[in-house]
């Protein structure tokens, strides 16, 4: 049961928000002083961009391209955070870009949150909520698109994620098991979206 459902939009708001401030303290508990500054960076801009996107989700634009940016705004950068924070502690050791973990975290971002719009249109309210609740909230949703346009996203989501993958995957990090080096771990978990 989604807990914004259970426990209505201003407590899962007011919840969320705290989450923030708790990884804000356990980000100034870090020993390492350089990547608990990265660290820092990317979640305060992460909550900066959160509100935004929810600004413009709010705003309800009615084209595809302000609901991809508000995709990204939301989902795509708390993907993004969660990929550069651990960028972050893994540095200087892992090979990868930083480029490459953000684009890998906004990729998934982004089709976790097309996958979430499609299964919003067919959800039963004792579940979750009521099938198509973010359409007649008027909120951005995939639903509001042709089916064509939802499948091309998809398409192009799941290109630019497995793209992001692979990219990421092809830089070993020495200190890693052997799994994690030939990609397995996150191939895993990227798999039920690709």
């Amino acid at each position: 049961l989604s807990k914004s459902m259970q426990y209505g939009i201003a407590n899962a708001v007011l919840g969320g928000d705290l989450l923030y401030a708790v990884a804000l303290a356990e980000v100034g508990k870090l020993r390492n002083l350089q990547r608990g500054a990265e660290v820092l960076k990317v979640v305060t801009q992460a909550h900066i961009d959160v509100q935004v996107g929810q600004l413009l989700d709010i705003q309800n634009g009615q084209d595809i391209e302000t609901l991809k940016r508000v995709h990204d705004l939301k989902t795509g950068t708390l993907f993004k955070a969660c990929a550069l924070s651990a960028y972050a502690f893994r540095q200087p050791e892992c090979s990868a870009t930083r480029e490459e973990a953000e684009a890998f975290g906004i990729a998934f971002g982004r089709l976790f949150q097309l996958r979430n719009d499609l299964d919003d249109a067919h959800q039963v309210e004792e579940l979750a909520r009521a099938a198509g609740s973010d359409l007649a909230s008027g909120r951005g949703s995939l639903e509001r698109f042709s089916l064509q346009d939802q499948q091309e996203l998809q398409a192009t989501a799941r290109v630019e994620l497995l793209t992001s993958l692979e990219r990421l995957v092809s830089h070993p990090v020495p200190s890693l098991s052997g799994a994690h080096e030939s990609g397995v771990a996150l191939r895993a978990l990227v798999a039920e979206y690709l």
